[in-house]
C-alpha cells in the first residue's frame, strides 16, 4: 500500500519507494540529508500544530515540512497499525533521545528548507 510520507502518523515505519521525482532541487537535498528510495524511514513525532514531522531515516533525525513529505512515496504494510513491537521501537527511541540530550548531544535535526538555503 503507497502513501506518501505527510499521510503518516507517530510510530510509523516504512521504507522509500521515491522522492521528488518532479522536484529535482528538493529531490538532491533530500537524497543528501539521507532520504532516498530503499531508506527505512520511521515518523518519530509531529509538531503540536502537525507541521513539521521529525523523522529517522538510517542514523539521521530530520524535520521536515508536510508539502515535502508529501513528495515522498513510501510503502506502508497493512500490518503497520500500533503493535507489541511498534510501541517497544518508538519507547526506545524516545529514551535514546532523552539520553542524548541530557548528555550534551543534541540529535542533528535540519530542516529542508533551511538546508536549501
Amino acid at each position: 500500500m503507497m502513501k506518501t510520507l505527510a499521510d503518516m502518523l507517530p510510530s510509523f515505519s516504512g521504507v522509500v519507494l521515491e522522492v521528488a521525482s518532479s522536484h529535482a532541487e528538493i529531490q538532491s537535498r533530500l537524497y543528501a540529508l539521507g532520504l532516498y528510495p530503499g531508506v527505512r524511514v520511521d515518523v518519530l513525532r509531529l509538531a503540536p500544530a502537525g507541521d513539521p514531522m521529525q523523522v529517522r531515516c538510517g542514523n539521521t533525525l530530520l524535520s521536515i515540512r508536510k508539502t515535502e513529505a508529501s513528495l515522498i512515496l513510501v510503502e506502508a504494510p497493512d500490518n503497520i497499525t500500533l503493535n507489541r513491537q511498534t510501541l517497544a521501537q518508538d519507547t526506545a527511541s524516545k529514551e535514546a533521545i532523552g539520553l542524548a540530550s541530557e548528555s550534551g548531544m543534541v540529535p542533528a535535526s535540519v530542516s529542508v528548507s533551511e538546508a536549501a538555503s
